[in-house]
């Protein structure tokens, strides 16, 4: 699971709590002047709620901060990159209310979206809260971001199940302050870090029906890559491994790592060890729960074209989840930060 503490399934009908002030709303940006102003639209007009709106521009050099200011929205410049983490945490201190609302620059919210965020907060026992996402993609068309849409549509039905944890967008200020904000250390994973601490207070995490949201899927094999090392990375800042985990995952990383080898060789010397390797590809796409319904998504699109892209898709996302999750057991052990988290086999 991503995150170690279970989603609260909230009443889809039930109603938003009466807010004291407005929703602060913070939307991170670092050289998103493209997007910027489709996403402002989106959120000055979402329905039922008053909103305390501003833009942290971290450190862009494409004009973001003037695409903003002339969408309408109050800028505050940072004058380094520092992540999305540091510039949610500055945009925290800058908005009013009690609930916080942070959005991705390059996204756009379905007019509902926050009113379906908040509903989950009428539960006393919530501390954030997500909306999960039917995430209409906007952008390059391919086997990469349709597989990724795939995979998207499953996870997120897989926390609707209750089978899996999840982050969030929309937190109770007090909780996100005893929890101590964003870790502004991580590039990836923030809002499943900060759901997890969250979740060690004894608040949950709340999901409250389903809304749509325009964004865009990783859309190159390099993006792809990317986007699940620094997840696992983060992921493995929070844990502590045993040395039987170490040995576990590091023997994961290698066996991952000599399939493409195997692949050439079974092709070229021993063609009888194809199959073998093949059969391997196979369960590798469907030793995941998200993996089956997802191709089970495309089967139902009739989207033959993805098929032939998704074994090495799989290959690639495990053995950077693999990577990336080494990578982040190292860095706390070098750094001496301290874990969070349970102790891990």
């Amino acid at each position: 699971m991503y995150g170690l503490v279970k989603p609260k399934w909230v009443d889809p009908a039930a109603k938003p709590p009466a807010l004291a002030g407005p929703l602060g709303v913070v939307v991170p940006a670092y050289n998103a002047a493209d997007t910027i102003a489709a996403c402002l639209a989106s959120l000055q007009n979402q329905r039922g709620v008053t909103i305390d709106l501003v833009v942290v521009d971290d450190g862009s050099t494409d004009g973001t901060a003037e695409a903003a200011q002339t969408a309408g929205a109050r800028v505050v410049r940072r004058a380094v990159n520092g992540g999305a983490g540091g510039a949610r945490n500055e945009g925290a201190k800058h908005v009013g209310g009690d609930v916080l609302f942070f959005a991705e620059a390059d996204g756009c919210y379905a007019p509902d979206h926050l009113r379906t965020c908040l509903r989950a907060l009428a539960d006393p026992e919530v501390g954030a809260s997500i909306a999960l996402g039917v995430r209409a993609w906007t952008g390059r068309d391919n086997a990469v971001t349709r597989w990724g849409d795939a995979v998207w549509i499953a996870a997120h039905s897989l926390v609707a199940l209750g089978r899996r944890g999840t982050g969030a967008w929309c937190y109770r200020r007090e909780a996100f302050a005893a929890a101590g904000g964003f870790d502004e250390t991580l590039h990836h994973g923030e809002d499943l870090d900060l759901a997890r601490r969250i979740g060690r207070l004894g608040r949950r995490t709340g999901v409250a029906g389903w809304a749509t949201i325009r964004h865009r899927n990783p859309d190159t094999w390099g993006a792809w890559a990317r986007e699940a090392w620094h997840k696992a990375r983060a992921r493995g800042l929070d844990e502590k491994p045993t040395a039987a985990a170490w040995l576990a995952q590091g023997l994961k990383a290698g066996l991952l790592a000599a399939i493409p080898a195997a692949l050439v060789a079974g092709a070229l010397a021993r063609p009888l060890w194809l199959p073998v390797v093949l059969a391997a590809l196979v369960a590798l796409c469907t030793d995941r729960a998200e993996n089956r319904l997802a191709l089970r998504w495309l089967w139902v699109r009739r989207d033959w074209r993805s098929f032939p892209a998704v074994p090495p898709l799989c290959w690639l996302r495990r053995f950077c989840l693999a990577g990336g999750r080494l990578a982040g057991w190292a860095r706390a052990e070098k750094s001496g930060r301290k874990s969070t988290g349970g102790k891990l086999y």
